[in-house]
């Protein structure tokens, strides 16, 4: 899932430099944690790997936990919305406050003690 999602957002900016010329905008809307059900609905993998199986238990429920917590989905609707509307939209849009301040806090923590956090969050 986030390895799909920061390919997005590669693609996504490399898209903007190459189609900006042409009048087309591109935008990425980052919402951070958005409280769904993605957990619940995640299929369970087609050919499960026994080494993988716990630590992918325990992950799923770590994040299942921080969705709980996460802003409502109307709010990121609300946000696509206004980003539409605009007649010059940029490239990079956060919402929520986790989405502001967790790039942030990973510009001036060390790598060691972000990726110590990121580990512990996620429990793997």
């Amino acid at each position: 899932y986030s390895a799909s999602k920061f390919a997005l957002e590669g693609y996504s900016e490399s898209l903007w430099y190459e189609v900006r010329p042409f009048g087309i905008s591109v935008s990425l809307v980052e919402p951070g944690f958005v409280n769904t059900p993605i957990v619940e609905a995640s299929p369970a993998a087609a050919r499960p790997l026994p080494a993988y199986d716990a630590p992918r238990r325990r992950m799923l429920a770590a994040f299942g936990h921080a969705l709980e917590g996460g802003i409502p989905p109307e709010q990121v609707a609300r946000r696509v919305l206004q980003i539409i509307e605009q007649k010059a939209p940029g490239l990079r849009y956060r919402v929520g406050a986790q989405a502001t301040w967790l790039p942030r806090l990973r510009n001036v923590v060390p790598w060691k003690v972000y990726a110590a956090g990121v580990r512990k969050t996620f429990a793997v």
